[in-house]
């Protein structure tokens, strides 16, 4: 999934969650000109997931991405100054959704959060399917993946993200869709 990285995602997209990616050492000195006890969300750009997105504060997360950089704690990855990184203000999420996209068709989804706390049910409402496959049909970094959907203020959709299906957690979906999908897209 080469346009796999959220600078992709932004290009393509006019409904993600966060904003655009920012070089590493730039994220730094803006935070450092904010408010030391502001909120704010960080995740890397890329799908590689250098380290698991998180909220902290400005402060905080100064101290944190310099470490990063500097790898000075036992076990950290160290990161790159030009790493493209995500950071943005965070958002009150209601629930998050996966769905398995193979060729283009949403084939399974299930809802993996409810007010931020895990929730594994899946999604068999055709209106929701038809609103996942909505998404799915305005771009995708590529034909089989999996679309992250976030719904925000009870309301609206937002995509959190895109990602590989090989290292993507199934919650409650139809596993056996999922294989059955691919082996009918690779075997055609």
């Amino acid at each position: 999934m080469s346009k796999a990285n959220y600078d992709a995602f932004v290009a393509n997209r006019d409904d993600m969650l966060n904003t655009a990616p920012i070089r590493l050492d730039e994220a730094i000195k803006f935070l450092e000109t904010r408010p030391s006890d502001e909120m704010w969300f960080t995740r890397p750009s890329k799908d590689l997931k250098e380290y698991t997105g998180l909220v902290d504060t400005a402060g905080e997360l100064v101290l944190w991405l310099r470490d990063r950089v500097l790898c000075a704690s036992s076990g950290s990855y160290q990161l790159q100054p030009d790493t493209m990184i995500v950071l943005s203000e965070p958002q009150n999420i209601d629930a998050e959704y996966r769905w398995f996209i193979v060729g283009g068709k949403v084939i399974t989804g299930s809802m993996y959060r409810n007010n931020g706390q895990l929730f594994s049910q899946r999604q068999v409402d055709k209106g929701v399917i038809l609103e996942a496959q909505e998404f799915a049909d305005k771009w995708l970094p590529n034909s089989c993946c999996v679309m992250d959907l976030a719904l925000i203020n009870e309301s609206e959709m937002k995509v959190i993200e895109f990602n590989c299906i090989n290292s993507s957690g199934f919650y409650d979906c139809d596993v056996n869709a999922i294989f059955k999908a691919l082996w009918e897209y690779h075997t055609r």
